[in-house]
């Protein structure tokens, strides 16, 4: 188990397991890395998990606290060192505005985010009766807990920074925890050592929340990877060109819930659902839609000039002639442009 010196105050963490999935666990104020005691074993069976001692904690008791913000970027070197640059980060009670801020501080390092009794202000130095009254490892750990807690911290704008994450977040909150209240939460009994107290609620939203954040990425792969098919890669990659943080996570469902998903059932061909497309986009006016598919369809051969004649003369029955004139007059400029008129269908 290495140490790790950060703006002159030392840090000790260790690395456990291998596999293709990775977590970070980041303790509360006053706890030190033995809270995840019986978490990390579990999730070390399926992957790589660091634990660490924040500085005035545990191990490194005696060392200087740092702030968030510092904490947040040794702990990034720390992954470095670790050659492990994505995980799942998982802060409890204090450790979560760490988590918020690594995640906002380095977005694409963070697959995820899991807070546990997420404080928006120093921890309460009372501890649930539950712990107290449980044996093994909680007694333990609470008889090494010291009577002086290191410095409270300073109010930590929790709201404000979880708006810029980007990973999706998941909650979990021990019932009788005091304060904290937060939405999409997952109440489980026990107080605010969740990790002590319920470990199995731990491991099971860590491990059901890395297998979401998995498949929601292949998904989106195999998504992106149809949307080529259909429309060509020079439109999809200036598509991608225009992807922001912004509209990251819209592109994500798109490329999930259109491409991987409805352009990839049975039943109908592209060449039907193309037309589809046209005569939905062209009765609904969303002109930049419907150029798109006339010119993909076009190009890659998606249907002939006279198929999409007649998809627009029916068009014009059933979603008003203004509508079907307009889709004429846009088709024709690409036709036009592609030069189809001059080919035979």
């Amino acid at each position: 188990m290495p140490f790790h010196t950060f703006e002159s105050s030392r840090y000790y963490w260790q690395l456990d397991g291998e596999g293709p999935d990775a977590w970070l666990l980041i303790h509360g104020l006053g706890l030190d890395r033995g809270i995840w005691f019986g978490v990390a074993p579990a999730l070390a069976a399926r992957g790589r998990v660091v634990t660490v001692d924040l500085p005035g904690h545990g191990a490194v008791r005696d060392e200087s606290a740092q702030g968030v913000e510092l904490a947040a970027a040794a702990l990034r070197q720390i992954l470095e060192t670790a050659a492990t640059p994505q995980v799942h980060v998982c802060g409890q009670d204090w450790g979560g505005a760490i988590a918020i801020q690594l995640a906002t501080d380095a977005p694409d390092w963070i697959t995820g985010m899991t807070l546990i009794d997420p404080r928006t202000s120093a921890a309460p130095r009372e501890l649930s009766s539950a712990a107290k009254a449980r044996g093994g490892v909680a007694a333990d750990y609470l008889n090494r807990l010291r009577t002086d807690l290191p410095p409270q911290p300073p109010e930590f704008p929790f709201a404000e920074l979880l708006e810029k994450v980007r990973a999706p977040v998941s909650v979990i909150q021990g019932m009788h925890a005091p304060g904290a209240r937060m939405v999409s939460t997952t109440t489980t009994a026990g107080g605010s050592l969740v990790p002590l107290e319920s470990p199995h609620t731990v491991i099971r939203a860590l491990t059901r929340s890395a297998n979401d954040t998995a498949s929601s990425a292949e998904a989106a792969a195999r998504g992106q990877a149809r949307r080529r098919e259909v429309l060509g890669d020079a439109w999809v990659d200036r598509s991608l060109s225009n992807r922001t943080e912004f509209n990251a996570d819209f592109q994500n469902m798109i490329a999930r819930v259109a491409w991987e998903e409805i352009w990839t059932r049975p039943g109908l061909d592209d060449r039907t659902r193309r037309l589809l497309v046209l005569a939905i986009t062209a009765s609904l006016g969303r002109w930049e839609e419907f150029r798109l598919h006339v010119r993909s369809g076009i190009e890659r051969d998606g249907f002939s000039v006279t198929e999409l004649k007649e998809t627009l003369m029916q068009t014009g029955i059933y979603a008003g002639v203004p509508a079907a004139n307009t889709g004429f007059a846009e088709a024709s400029r690409i036709l036009e442009e592609l030069g189809a008129f001059e080919e035979r269908d």
